[in-house]
């Protein structure tokens, strides 16, 4: 069963991406297709992400505290809430943008990416609130489901206190701050793969790429932020 999750995963990671692709040039035509097919590419990658975790929990010789490491932590807080309907489903931007009055009129937006990896590689983009997610870990534990540790595990990780200054700093809508899923996705995968890796026989190119990729990959910095103010309109 792991290596089936695993495979699923892989390939729910290849149809992100893939969506993402198509979002440049379908966002003109159809803003809402654009958005609905990002929002459903990254809820497939993170149920697929869930299912590992439940599988390899499963396994007796596997030792590994997911809520514990906060890498694995933030995915499945993430996964979790889009999954039980909390924090309004840590909304990507585009779908967050078109829930606005008139979309049509420019709206500024700042976009945190986290720093080239050390072997100059980069993630594509998929920006998903910070509002929404900061309100979830900020939320009583019967309303957010999560344990304390583990807030205070993804809080340290994520440097909440400093994407919460940035509206002030730079004068803008404390909604209107997105962040990178992409390398926090990374950045989990490189922590777990190793401990499933004795139990995974990878069947597909996707399985065999994105084994050896969150092998060779450097983990992206989380306390060190890339800033962008952008401004997007779209048709309603």
């Amino acid at each position: 069963m792991i290596t089936d999750t695993f495979e699923a995963f892989a390939h729910s990671l290849r149809i992100l991406l893939e969506s993402v692709w198509r979002s440049t040039e379908l966002i003109l035509v159809d803003p809402h297709e654009a958005a609905g097919n990002i929002e459903q590419g990254l809820n497939q990658a993170l149920n697929a992400f869930h299912s590992v975790y439940d599988v390899a929990r499963t396994i007796k010789e596997i030792d590994f505290d997911w809520y514990a490491t906060p890498q694995t932590a933030t995915i499945l807080a993430i996964r979790n809430a889009r999954h039980h309907n909390i924090a309004k489903r840590i909304r990507g931007l585009y779908t967050y943008h078109l829930q606005q009055e008139h979309p049509e009129n420019p709206r500024p937006y700042l976009l945190i990416d986290y720093p080239e990896t050390e072997d100059g590689g980069d993630t594509f983009d998929v920006p998903i609130s910070w509002f929404d997610l900061n309100n979830m870990l900020c939320m009583p534990q019967e309303e957010n489901k999560l344990r304390k540790s583990a807030v205070r595990t993804i809080s340290e990780y994520l440097s909440q206190d400093k994407l919460n200054e940035y509206h002030e700093i730079l004068n803008i809508s404390p909604s209107s701050i997105f962040i990178n899923v992409t390398p926090l996705i990374v950045n989990a995968c490189k922590k777990f793969t190793p401990v499933i890796r004795p139990y995974v026989k990878p069947r597909s190119l996707e399985s065999r790429q994105f084994l050896t990729m969150f092998d060779d990959v450097f983990e992206a910095d989380t306390h060190k932020h890339i800033v962008n103010k952008i401004n997007i309109f779209l048709s309603p």
